[in-house]
């Protein structure tokens, strides 16, 4: 990974620029514009570049934050995979399927294959209000306005919703009844609930009711009690997928707003990675 900065000269756009300073072709500083790896300073204010054509001011600066397999990503990236849908929509905010694969929010390396990204280029303005790992399938939650992401972020600090995932994971689980793991994920007390739904061929599927929301727990708290997610790369042993990660965020209950009540929310059968039949 590379960090380039260019500072304005006469007559020059930022690809001549960046071409010049990185040795990278002037096509492939265009495709890394395109990808959100290229951004603009000016003073505190710092955003993505997105235009080919662009000449900096006096008070300008640029950055190019590249990562050659992600260059390499943007040259094979195929068409036909499955991209981010609206599944409900409030007006002011909305419910999407993010696929695997897709990030939840860009990086300094680039934003094009991320749902938020992807809502920016339908609604303008896009806020993120929760994530799903890059692996992970399933429901997330956008807002469009500022009024509304408030609200939804206010919802999600205070745990006024109950967010609830499947998944496959390895070993005969607890047959009956909801159980509760309680373990620490980065120094802070981290809750997570799970029944299982039904087993076969040393694999269980379970459902699960996150209660707090640490980065990667789930995957962490069923590593630590011996069922490691079926797929997960990084937690767990014998428990390798040649379909990926055998985990999504598949319902949601909460009261956002303009909703007069609490409702729960499901995903579509159709993107369902398994079956609850």
């Amino acid at each position: 990974m590379s960090v380039f900065k260019i500072v304005p000269t006469e007559n020059k756009s930022v690809v001549d620029l960046l071409s010049e300073k990185s040795n990278l072709s002037k096509m492939d500083i265009k495709r890394l514009i395109h990808f959100g790896a290229v951004w603009i300073l000016s003073g505190n204010k710092k955003k993505r570049l997105r235009r080919n054509d662009y000449h900096l001011s006096s008070t300008e600066n640029a950055i190019l934050h590249f990562d050659a397999k992600i260059l390499d990503q943007i040259k094979n990236r195929t068409n036909g995979r499955d991209e981010p849908v609206e599944l409900f929509n409030f007006k002011t905010w909305g419910i999407w399927f993010k696929p695997a694969g897709y990030l939840s929010q860009g990086s300094p390396f680039g934003d094009l294959w991320s749902v938020q990204r992807f809502v920016e280029k339908k609604y303008k303005t896009a806020h993120l209000i929760h994530r799903l790992d890059l692996e992970v399938s399933g429901l997330l939650v956008l807002a469009y306005n500022s009024n509304s992401a408030s609200s939804l972020s206010r919802i999600w600090n205070e745990r006024q919703l109950e967010k609830y995932y499947l998944a496959k994971v390895l070993g005969i689980t607890q047959e009956k009844g909801w159980h509760t793991i309680s373990k620490k994920v980065e120094e802070k007390e981290s809750e997570t609930k799970f029944q299982t739904l039904r087993f076969e061929n040393n694999i269980s599927l379970i459902e699960i009711n996150l209660l707090t929301g640490r980065k990667h727990q789930i995957r962490i708290h069923l590593e630590s009690i011996g069922h490691p997610i079926i797929g997960d790369p990084r937690y767990g042993k014998k428990n390798k997928n040649s379909e990926g990660l055998c985990l999504q965020a598949y319902k949601l209950k909460l009261k956002g707003p303009g909703m007069t009540k609490m409702d729960e929310f499901v995903l579509p059968e159709k993107y369902l990675l398994f079956s609850l039949k």
